[in-house]
């Protein structure tokens, strides 16, 4: 990758980053497992260890997480039908919606005229795969989905014992070094 693609993907980041501040959201990037989206809270998590470009796509795809809110699928653990999280239905209904943020997100990009190329398709493609996996496995569901709100809690952990930039974007910084009581002669 080129400095000019790599600075047109930064670019499109910041893009984003500042529309969904505009929107009263949090973009967080650490390195992480999962990026995720939580609705409740407002935040995303992108895991930073992507290259730019990777990075970008999947922050649309949280966007077009944040801009579905009104799904039953981000409200409970049960679909429209009341079944549960680990059956085939709600897994189905799930896998719709993760190729709906996708969408979403990409209409977001196309609609701001941010940056957009065909390696989109790939990158949701290695995405939703993983996610059509996990439909069709009911042994890892439950482990996924607390991998997540432990995530989210991490986040929440860190906003309350530090002081928060004006900018939107929260970068990780280590935690201040803890003070060492001074020892008396």
């Amino acid at each position: 990758m080129t400095t000019k693609d790599k600075t047109k993907w930064e670019r499109g980041i910041r893009s984003a980053v500042k529309y969904m501040a505009d929107m009263g959201w949090e973009v967080h990037f650490r390195v992480s497992k999962m990026s995720t989206c939580d609705i409740t809270k407002k935040i995303i998590l992108v895991n930073s260890r992507h290259p730019p470009r990777v990075k970008y796509y999947v922050l649309l795809h949280e966007m077009g997480h944040a801009m579905e809110m009104s799904s039953i699928f981000y409200k409970s653990p049960t679909d429209l039908h009341g079944t549960k999280y680990n059956t085939l239905v709600y897994r189905i209904g799930r896998v719709k919606e993760e190729l709906e943020a996708w969408e979403r997100g990409q209409a977001i990009a196309n609609a701001n005229s941010w940056p957009m190329d065909d390696y989109f398709y790939a990158v949701r493609a290695k995405f939703v795969s993983s996610y059509m996996i996990w439909a069709a496995s009911r042994k890892i569901a439950r482990a996924a989905e607390k991998e997540r709100e432990e995530e989210i809690e991490d986040i929440e952990i860190e906003k309350m014992r530090t002081i928060r930039p004006p900018a939107s974007v929260v970068m990780d910084l280590p935690p201040p070094p803890e003070e060492k009581p001074q020892q008396k002669d």
